[in-house]
C-alpha cells in the first residue's frame, strides 16, 4: 500500500522490523525509518540492517553510534 500510494518509506516502531521486512520494503522501492531506540546497542543493530533514520531521546548516544560507525567503515575501506 505504501509503495502504491507514492510513499518513499515505512515509519515504524523498531520492535517490528525484522530482515524480512527490510527485503521485502527494500524490493518495493521503500526505506524504512524506526522510532524510538534508545540504546546504542540496539541502534548498531538496526544501522547494520541498514534502516534509513532512527529516532531516539538519546542523540548523544546515536550520535557516538554514528561516529563509531564511520571510523569502522573507514578501517573496513583501507
Amino acid at each position: 500500500e505504501a509503495a502504491d500510494s507514492g510513499c518513499f518509506g515505512l515509519n515504524v516502531p523498531y520492535q517490528i522490523v525484522r530482515p524480512e521486512l527490510m527485503d521485502f520494503a527494500a524490493d518495493k522501492g521503500l526505506s524504512v525509518f524506526i522510532w524510538t531506540v534508545n540504546e546504542a546497542q540496539e541502534m548498531r543493530k538496526y544501522a547494520a540492517m541498514g534502516v534509513g533514520s532512527i529516532t531516539t531521546r538519546d542523540v548523544a548516544a546515536l550520535l557516538l553510534v554514528k561516529q563509531q560507525w564511520r571510523k569502522e567503515s573507514a578501517a573496513d575501506e583501507l
